[in-house]
């Protein structure tokens, strides 16, 4: 086996400190299971991993009303999950999102009830569902919830477009553009945090209840889609701005455009290697007062969704992915990010995404005991007080 070369951090990630780095997992086909069995099981291997948190996917479509029985059966799922997470000691984020893409209609079995729900979306629709299925979950626990997953992927919200469903399998929206995207996912935004501090002022959730901005896909477009999004006459408030940071093919303290390990080649942007630049685009929005948090400071930097895949296209040989993922958790912690969401536990059945780091039969991989070291690395570090990003002047 050939000799993995050890990366050494540049200093553009900053200089080791105590800094401590929120440590997120998430499995969405375990999550979602309808045994409660199989959701605790994978709780348990992310607690065992060393993560604090989990985050899960609030999908509208399932919890749709015309689904009926189906849609309280979902909810109670979702109960389940903050329930059996807090009793682990595992703070609980939702991104709640719809879908453009054909499964995302509420019945998608032949029938359908609706359209998708990330076709065209209505932000007074996204408002109602957040007073109706948000108090619930706070109820048990939840504390920070983010809107729209991936809003510069027009698979997750089509704009001024429709979905092309002359296949089941086609899932194409056509005519959405990352601008009209923007412009539509601004309005969600805007009517979701006005929706917030309702509940808020109605005593329905806690003020310490946090929303975060963002969700996007780095690697499409994700530094042009932040910058339209903020573009406006209404500056925008936010508790923290969400980003999917995936490298693929790249190692985390590489900027490379293009790269290849093994089987694995992609052109690519938009990764855990650009937190600096990130935070610098934060920094700037804090400073035009463009973006701020509710307090008037820099909003800080959440990478919510991060995963090497070990099968499929883009797949990285796992001695690479044992010396990758602490590698990234660095970076992201080292470059000042407040959260870093590693996606995926179980290996995946399907033929899709699997950045697994259990094997098929639910063993550790040396990427889970890779993170898990470096989980206990930082616990072992002197803890520094939270970094609060000073107001601009």
């Amino acid at each position: 086996m050939k000799k993995v070369k050890k990366v050494r951090l540049s200093r553009r990630f900053g200089r080791n400190n105590n800094n401590r780095l929120e440590f997120c997992a998430q499995d969405e086909s375990m999550f979602l299971h309808p045994d409660n069995a199989k959701r605790e099981a994978v709780l348990d291997k992310i607690k065992g991993l060393g993560a604090t948190c989990v985050r899960s996917i609030l999908y509208t479509h399932l919890l749709h009303p015309c689904r009926g029985p189906e849609a309280l059966e979902q909810l109670n799922r979702y109960i389940h999950l903050v329930k059996a997470a807090r009793a682990r000691g595992l703070r609980v984020q939702f991104t709640i999102t719809g879908v453009a893409a054909q499964w995302g209609t509420p019945l998608f079995n032949g029938r359908g009830c609706a359209l998708p729900t990330g076709l065209n979306p209505k932000p007074k629709d996204l408002a109602k569902f957040i007073g109706r299925v948000v108090p619930v979950l706070v109820a048990h626990g939840a504390r920070r919830f983010s809107v729209w997953n991936e809003p510069n992927n027009h698979h997750m919200l089509c704009a001024n477009g429709k979905v092309n469903n002359a296949t089941a399998a086609s899932n194409k929206c056509v005519g959405s553009t990352l601008a009209t995207q923007a412009k539509l996912y601004r309005r969600l935004y805007i009517t979701s945090w006005n929706k917030f501090e309702s509940l808020k002022k109605l005593g329905r959730i806690p003020q310490a209840t946090q929303v975060l901005i963002g969700e996007i896909n780095g690697a499409r477009q994700g530094e042009q889609f932040m910058k339209t999004i903020i573009r406006g006459n209404r500056p925008l408030v936010a508790h923290g701005f969400a980003v999917h940071p995936l490298q693929f093919c790249t190692s985390p303290a590489s900027r490379k455009f293009n790269f290849r390990v093994g089987t694995c080649k992609r052109k690519m942007e938009g990764g855990v290697a650009w937190t600096p630049r990130y935070n610098a685009l934060l920094k700037k929005f804090a400073a035009t007062k463009a973006l701020l948090t509710p307090r008037g400071n820099q909003v800080p930097l959440f990478l919510t969704e991060f995963g090497y895949q070990k099968a499929g296209p883009w797949a990285i040989p796992e001695a690479i992915r044992a010396k990758w993922y602490p590698l990234a958790m660095e970076v992201a912690r080292r470059s000042g990010a407040r959260q870093m969401n590693i996606y995926q536990m179980y290996q995946s059945t399907g033929r899709g995404w699997d950045s697994s780091l259990l094997n098929a039969r639910a063993e550790p991989l040396p990427s889970y005991i890779a993170l898990q070291g470096w989980a206990k690395k930082q616990l072992a570090q002197p803890k520094s007080k939270a970094k609060v990003i000073p107001k601009p002047k």
